[in-house]
C-alpha cells in the first residue's frame, strides 16, 4: 500500500496557491470495499463512473475495475505478483496500471488483452494514468533516479524537469496534460501540471509539509493529498485555483486519487481501526 509514496523527494520550483479553504463545494460520499477484502484502495474513475483500484485478501494484493456495480478482479494472467492494482481507467473501459513479480512492471489493458509496459533500461516501470486517447502515464526507475514518462503510440517519452531530482507522473488529461509529484531541492514534494507545450507549473498547499498531485481532468483541476506534518496524516485535496480539503467521514487519513470531467473524486480513506476503505465523491 506504501507503493505511491515510493520515493521519499524534496521540494521543487515555485509554489503556487492559496491556503486550504473550507469546502467550497458539496458532496455525497459512498464508500466502495471490494467483497471479503481488507483493504480498499480506489485509484481512478472515467466519466460514466466506472472505477479502478486495488484491493488486499488472502495473498497478493489485486487490482479491481467497479462498473455498473459489478466487481471484477484484474490480474495479469500467467504471472506471479507480489502485489497488483488497476491506477487509472478511460472513457473506452482501457485499464493503465502495475504489478511487482519481483519488480515493477506497467501493463495496458484493452478489448481484453494485456499489453506489458517496461521502459527500455529500467529496473521498475509504475504506469499510472491513462486518457481518452490511450496515452498512459507513469514513472521508471533507472540507476536509482525516478523519471516520467509517456507512452505513446508504442513510443517512450521522458519526462523530466529541470532541477528535479525525481517526477512520478501520474494522471494525464484528453488535452495531454499531466499531473503528477515532483522532487527537488528542499525536502518537499509539490505537485505538478506540465503543459503539452513542456511548460510546468508547481503547486503547493501553503505551511504544508508536502503535496502531491494524483490526477487533473479535463476542466484543469487537480486532486492529490498534503500532509501539514511530514510523516503525519494526510489529507484529501481538489485544487481548481485554490485548495479545497474533502472531508471525508470517518477518516484519519486519506488521498484523492482519481476525478472526471464531472467532479467525481475517487480516493481512499483510513478509519481510527485502522481499516482501509475506498471512496467517491460526488458534486451535489
Amino acid at each position: 500500500m506504501g507503493r505511491y509514496l515510493y520515493f521519499l523527494g524534496l521540494l521543487f520550483g515555485l509554489v503556487l496557491g492559496q491556503t486550504s479553504a473550507a469546502l467550497a463545494t458539496d458532496y455525497e460520499f459512498t464508500t466502495i470495499d471490494f467483497p471479503g477484502a481488507h483493504f480498499s484502495e480506489v485509484l481512478g474513475i472515467n466519466n460514466v463512473g466506472d472505477v479502478v483500484g486495488a484491493y488486499g485478501a488472502a495473498g497478493p494484493e489485486h487490482g479491481f475495475l467497479l462498473s455498473r456495480g459489478t466487481f471484477s478482479t484484474i490480474d495479469v494472467p500467467g504471472i506471479v505478483v507480489t502485489e497488483e492494482n488497476a491506477a487509472g481507467i478511460n472513457n473506452r473501459g482501457e485499464i493503465a496500471g502495475e504489478y511487482n513479480d519481483g519488480q515493477y512492471h506497467g501493463y495496458l489493458l484493452s478489448d481484453g488483452k494485456f499489453t506489458l509496459i517496461d521502459v527500455p533500461g529500467a529496473s521498475d516501470t509504475f504506469a499510472r494514468g491513462i486518457n481518452a486517447a490511450g496515452q498512459v502515464v507513469g514513472q521508471y526507475v533507472a540507476a536509482g533516479i525516478s523519471h516520467g514518462f509517456l507512452f505513446s503510440r508504442g513510443t517512450f517519452t521522458t519526462i523530466d524537469i529541470p532541477g528535479a531530482t525525481g517526477v512520478v507522473p501520474y494522471g494525464i488529461n484528453a488535452a495531454g496534460q499531466i499531473a503528477g509529484t515532483v522532487y527537488g531541492a528542499g525536502a518537499i514534494p509539490s505537485a505538478f501540471v506540465r503543459n503539452q507545450d513542456g511548460t510546468v507549473t508547481t503547486i503547493a498547499l501553503p505551511g504544508a509539509a508536502s503535496t502531491y498531485g494524483f490526477a487533473i481532468n479535463s476542466k484543469g483541476n487537480i486532486v492529490g493529498m498534503y500532509q501539514v506534518v511530514a510523516g503525519g496524516p494526510s489529507y484529501p485535496f481538489v485544487f481548481s485555483g485554490s485548495f479545497e480539503t474533502l472531508d471525508v467521514p470517518g477518516a484519519v487519513n486519506g488521498a484523492a486519487h482519481g476525478i472526471n470531467s464531472k467532479g467525481q473524486i475517487v480516493g481512499y480513506f483510513d478509519t481510527p481501526e485502522g481499516v482501509r476503505h475506498g471512496f467517491i465523491a460526488t458534486p451535489q
